[in-house]
C-alpha cells in the first residue's frame, strides 16, 4: 500500500524524503488512539499556507511525554498567563511522526485535553494494516 503511494509521487525528491521517513529513528513516547486525533485546516491566503506542517498539542500531554525526552532536564524560565516567573521544563514544540503524519506539535497552553491536532500538510501517506504472516491455535 505505501509502496503505491510512493510511485504516485512524480516528484522524485519528494518520493525520496517519503521513503527516508520509514527508516529514520525517533523516540518513542505515549500511545494515543485515533479518536484523540483531531484534522484541523490548515491556514491559508493568498497561495501561502501559514501553518504548513504545524499542527497543536494541549500542555497535559506535553507534560506526559517530557518524562521520556533524556536529554531534555534543565529548567528554563518563562512567563505564565498571569505574568509570573516560572521556571519550565516542557519544550514548547515537539517534531512527531503519527500514522503517516509528520510535523511540529506547538504547545497551547489554554488547551488541557489529551488531544492533538494535525493539518492536512502534516499528511504525508496514509497506511493501513497489512498482513504478512498469519498462524491458527490448534490447541
Amino acid at each position: 500500500m505505501i509502496m503505491e503511494i510512493l510511485i504516485k509521487l512524480k516528484n522524485l525528491s519528494k518520493r525520496a524524503a517519503r521513503i527516508g521517513l520509514l527508516f529514520s529513528s525517533c523516540t518513542p513516547t505515549i500511545h494515543i488512539e485515533s479518536d484523540h486525533v483531531i484534522q484541523i485546516d490548515d491556514i491559508e491566503k493568498n497561495g501561502y499556507t501559514f501553518t504548513d506542517g504545524c499542527g497543536i498539542i494541549g500542555r497535559s500531554l506535553d507534560k506526559n511525554i517530557v518524562p521520556y525526552l533524556n536529554d531534555f532536564k534543565k529548567p528554563i524560565l518563562t512567563l505564565n498567563n498571569d505574568n509570573q516567573i516560572e521556571e519550565n521544563t516542557c519544550p514548547c514544540a515537539f517534531q512527531i511522526r503519527y500514522q503517516g503524519y509528520k510535523g511540529v506539535l506547538m504547545i497551547n497552553n489554554d488547551n488541557q485535553d489529551d488531544n492533538i491536532q494535525v493539518r492536512s500538510s502534516m499528511k504525508k501517506f496514509t497506511s493501513t494494516i497489512s498482513i504478512c504472516l498469519y498462524a491458527y491455535d490448534d490447541g
